[in-house]
């Protein structure tokens, strides 16, 4: 798929990967940066559950009193490191935000992924003190 090489969550006109859910959690849609990201076409992910691609998030309840569950919406401000798997059986650490749509017809919540490059991840170890 075209995008920026350099930037592997970024779709071909830089915008970030995203994945549209039901209040369920199920996926209804998500973009060309998201299907790059995952490995995924939109066809293979529409219908299933996030825990998919975000395993981590297999038992949350994303709607509560008709918010946005408050503290995964928490989780995601504060910069939670998930887990990501992708189609070929691998996996990378990322971020992720969750974005209120409303009662936007059946579509509820929108997470946009970002990669965390390995190198952050490095520099922030070592950082920490033993």
């Amino acid at each position: 798929m075209p995008g920026d090489a350099g930037n592997l969550d970024a779709g071909p006109y830089g915008e970030p990967a995203a994945v549209t859910l039901k209040h369920d959690g199920s996926i209804c849609d998500c973009n060309e940066a998201a299907e790059a990201l995952f490995g995924f076409r939109r066809e293979e992910l529409v219908t299933h559950s996030i825990s998919r691609l975000l395993p981590e998030l297999a038992q949350v309840e994303w709607v509560q009193e008709r918010r946005p569950n408050p503290q995964l919406s928490f989780l995601c401000r504060i910069g939670k490191q998930f887990e990501a798997l992708v189609r070929d059986g691998g996996s990378f650490p990322c971020r992720i935000a969750l974005v209120d749509l409303g009662n936007h017809i059946q579509c509820r919540l929108r997470l946009v992924v970002r990669r965390v490059e390995s190198v952050a991840l490095a520099a922030r170890d070592e950082s920490v003190p033993c």
